[in-house]
């Protein structure tokens, strides 16, 4: 038996299942993305938000252009999945909203 831990193994955060259930194939790739990275700087510190800059997603989005980066940020905002504080001169904070299965699902809940 192998005893030696993998970075599998090594820290982990949760995703709910309403994220992958209901909303991953409605999000484009690299919102997907961007959702994850949202989760594991929020709840996978034990934090209810999180200030992220837009150079940071672009790094983790491989987008050479940080502008890049917003149209995802949008695409989670206006599906009601995350919540941005913006103030001027400051880095936005982001912070997750409560996904909801979509009405009228057909899926049903695993937990």
């Amino acid at each position: 038996m192998n005893t030696k831990q993998t970075k599998w193994e090594v820290n982990a955060f949760q995703v709910p299942n309403v994220v992958v259930d209901e909303y991953a194939s409605q999000l484009s790739g690299n919102a997907f993305k961007l959702l994850v990275l949202i989760i594991r700087q929020t709840k996978g510190w034990g934090k209810e938000w999180d200030a992220i800059s837009a150079t940071r997603m672009a790094d983790i989005l491989n987008m050479k252009l940080v502008k890049n980066v917003y149209p995802y940020i949008k695409e989670l905002d206006d599906l009601d999945l995350i919540q941005v504080s913006k103030k001027l001169g400051r880095i936005s904070q982001y912070s997750l909203k409560q996904p909801v299965p979509n009405k009228g699902s057909t899926k049903k809940s695993t937990s």
